[in-house]
């Protein structure tokens, strides 16, 4: 709605610039076609969204072969380590075979 004429050079001044054309909504006021200015920004916002989704999505796939990998790695490393379990009463010589692994496999006994 347009503003009356009686008001208006109260309201704004009485050399205002401002011109009411008639059109209505997100385009009021602008040249050229209405909406072409939304369609276009819409396009282009929709595209970088899509660009931005498909940059997410590759990230998280190569976040989740990285994943994948050091999982593999770590269970092909646990299946190849042997496991003993020393039972016994108290002063059986069980840590007495723990110290003996221990100088006979420096470099790959672990005493977990």
């Amino acid at each position: 709605m347009g503003m009356c004429h009686s008001f208006r050079s109260r309201i704004i001044g009485p050399h205002s610039s401002i011109t009411y054309s008639g059109r209505t909504g997100a385009n009021a006021g602008l040249d050229g076609e209405p909406g072409q200015q939304d369609n276009c920004s819409d396009l282009e916002l929709r595209d970088q969204r899509r660009v931005e989704e498909k940059a997410r999505i590759k990230a998280e796939i190569k976040r989740s072969r990285n994943i994948d990998k050091s999982l593999k790695a770590e269970k092909r490393e646990y299946k190849q380590t042997h496991r003993l379990l020393l039972l016994g009463a108290g002063e059986s010589g069980k840590s007495t075979i723990v110290k003996q692994m221990r100088i006979l496999h420096v470099n790959g006994f672990n005493a977990e």
